[in-house]
């Protein structure tokens, strides 16, 4: 605010303000100014970028195993060795329970063999029952 400024305004409207003129200011208060050296900035014109480090974005992928036709036992022995979980369901859309995984089969699986995950992904999986012969009566 000016002088003027001030000479004008009201009590009410300084409130809270600290208003120092000019001539208040005693020049030995004032430190002095250092000189400022300019920066200069430097332009690239080429770059090696096979030089330049390059960090992993994310974990290293695995690649999905085919485990069509194999029982479900087996195709969870096979997708834990890579780092996957399995995820069963037989042709209704029921879960198959973990106890009888032995007696099923992978009909299809839903992540297509041979693709790239993330380690710990769920490969999601339909089952049909193995049809055993029986012998006898």
């Amino acid at each position: 605010m000016s002088t003027r400024a001030v000479e004008e305004a009201g009590e009410d409207d300084l409130d809270g303000l600290a208003v120092f003129a000019v001539d208040d200011v005693e020049p030995e208060s004032v430190a002095p100014v250092a000189a400022v050296e300019p920066i200069v900035m430097a332009t690239v014109t080429e770059v090696d970028v096979a030089a330049l480090p390059v960090e992993p974005l994310g974990p290293a992928l695995v690649v999905v195993p085919d485990i069509e036709q194999m029982t479900l036992r087996r195709a969870a022995k096979e997708l834990a060795a890579v780092g996957l979980k399995l995820s069963v369901r037989d042709e209704y859309g029921d879960a198959v329970p973990r106890w009888s995984w032995g007696d099923y089969e992978v009909s299809t699986q839903k992540v297509d063999a041979g693709t790239e995950v993330v380690p710990g992904a769920t490969v999601k999986v339909k089952a049909r029952v193995l049809r055993r012969l029986v012998s006898g009566y």
